[in-house]
C-alpha cells in the first residue's frame, strides 16, 4: 500500500498501435480499501449510488473525517475500550453543523452514516 504505484512494485507497457514506438509504462496499483489512491474509485462509487437514490432536489455531500497522525495509536488502542471513537465523530459532525450553518446563514437539515 506504502509503494502503491511505483514501477518497481510492477507496471504494464503500453505501444501506440499506429507507429509501434510511443511506449508507455502505468505502474500496478495496490487495490487496497485503505490506500487513499485506490480507494477513490471506491468511494466515488459509493457517492454516485448515494446521489442515485436520494429524492431530487437534495444535494449530496461526501466528507470524510480523519484522525490527525498523532492521536492514531491513541484511537487505536482504545478502539474497543471506550467511546472514544463515537465521542470524536459527533464533535466532528457538530463542527461540520456549524460550519455549514454560519456558511449558508441559515438552519440546515444535514444526516450522517458512520
Amino acid at each position: 500500500m506504502l509503494d502503491c504505484g511505483e514501477e518497481w512494485g510492477g507496471y504494464a507497457e503500453y505501444l501506440c498501435p499506429h507507429c509501434g514506438k510511443d511506449k508507455r509504462t502505468v505502474p500496478f496499483s495496490c487495490k487496497s480499501g485503505f490506500c487513499l489512491s485506490c480507494c477513490k474509485k471506491y468511494v466515488d462509487d459509493f457517492v454516485c449510488t448515494i446521489s442515485e437514490m436520494l429524492h431530487p432536489g437534495v444535494i449530496y455531500r461526501h466528507i470524510v473525517l480523519t484522525i490527525p497522525e498523532q492521536l492514531r495509536m491513541t484511537f487505536f488502542d482504545e478502539r474497543h475500550a471506550g467511546k472514544l471513537p463515537s465521542t470524536f465523530m459527533r464533535c466532528g459532525y457538530d463542527c461540520l453543523e456549524d460550519v455549514v450553518s454560519t456558511v449558508k446563514r441559515k438552519e440546515l437539515k444535514k444526516g450522517y452514516h458512520a
